[in-house]
């Protein structure tokens, strides 16, 4: 398991349905790039072909070169399309190596229970540094 995974990615002028759908028939992913107190909001598109395959070896902290202009970013939220098989939306959340974050976790049962689990909480927040995230 890598540290962190780079992504190249390119600035989208031109945001909204139709343009998403043109981003996406192209084999890439239409994506945000939070603003913090230095950099600005920055819509992007990413490779997905790439960026599933840093998914599927547990990346959890990527580099995100817009430009030349890189920064470090973690997946805040992925929308799925209505059926679940592709992603629509990437968000990332700038974040700086090596400072804890804040941040929300689903909570996941495994195995069997021999009687009834009723579980009061669906997710949790912890507080670690980008690169240890589960």
């Amino acid at each position: 398991m890598s540290d962190s995974s780079v992504l190249a990615a390119e600035r989208r002028e031109i945001v909204g349905t139709r343009a998403a759908r043109e981003v996406r028939n192209a084999g890439r992913i239409p994506a945000s790039l939070q603003a913090d107190a230095e950099s600005p909001h920055v819509d992007i598109s990413i490779d997905e072909r790439e960026f599933l395959a840093s998914r599927r070896q547990h990346v959890h902290l990527y580099d995100i070169d817009v430009e030349g202009d890189v920064s470090a970013a973690i997946v805040r939220e992925l929308q799925w399309d209505a059926f679940g098989d592709n992603i629509i939306h990437v968000e990332f959340r700038r974040v700086q190596r090596g400072v804890e974050i804040e941040s929300e976790v689903a909570l996941r049962t495994v195995g069997q229970a021999d009687g009834v689990v009723n579980l009061l909480v669906s997710q949790i927040t912890i507080r670690s540094i980008p690169a240890a995230q589960p």
